[in-house]
């Protein structure tokens, strides 16, 4: 014999509207500063992208003049822009992942969502809404700008300075590397309750590593 739930009494009904309210207030402001970061990282993308041309460009057309290791200095620039890149990348992830594991659960229990209706950040996190082309082009102009530094410092290869700058852009381009692995599958701590470490457990914590 099936139990039947018992009715929501009104005091119920009010306080799982305040919640829902509350929940939408900081789901707002919330997707306020995920646009910023997200609108932040495509200027720094764009910075990147005009800095390291330019100066591959003013500094090969300068190669009678200067040493060719020089290359190495925008091949140190692309990998900096990175580590402010990703950094914008696990924020706007952070954000997401709390929106959808903690804020959308209740909005759809205030709202009274069928569950086949997915919300925003549950959306996201399919596998068919995943893009990922932005991210490879921001990485391959890395390692063009890697591979640059990296052959002008051995051509002519100088024992103390090669190896030093050789190095030290392999060392950075390893932490460029693990910050961006970082960015996109780093773990975050699931909602507390069998009903929020079930949903972290189905979706995982990665949600929504293409952002």
């Amino acid at each position: 014999m099936q139990r039947q739930e018992a009715p929501l009494m009104p005091q119920d009904d009010r306080a799982l509207e305040r919640r829902a309210t509350l929940a939408w207030n900081l789901f707002t402001e919330l997707r306020k500063e995920l646009l910023e970061s997200q609108k932040l990282r495509a200027q720094i993308i764009g910075i990147k992208v005009t800095f390291v041309s330019t100066a591959f460009a003013v500094i090969a057309a300068n190669l009678d003049k200067v040493y060719n290791s020089l290359l190495v200095i925008p091949a140190f620039a692309a990998i900096s822009f990175d580590f402010l890149i990703n950094s914008y990348s696990f924020s706007i992830r952070r954000i997401g992942w709390y929106c959808e594991h903690y804020l959308e659960p209740i909005l759809r229990a205030g709202h009274d969502i069928p569950d086949g209706t997915l919300l925003w950040e549950e959306f996201l996190s399919q596998p068919k809404t995943k893009q990922f082309l932005a991210m490879v082009g921001n990485l391959g102009i890395t390692i063009l700008a890697f591979t640059a530094g990296a052959f002008a410092v051995v051509r002519p290869f100088r024992p103390g300075l090669s190896v030093t700058l050789l190095l030290t852009l392999v060392s950075l381009l390893v932490l460029d590397a693990w910050s961006y692995w970082f960015s996109k599958r780093g773990k975050f701590p699931p909602p507390a309750g069998a009903e929020g470490s079930n949903l972290a457990k189905q979706k995982g914590s990665t949600s929504n590593p293409a952002r």
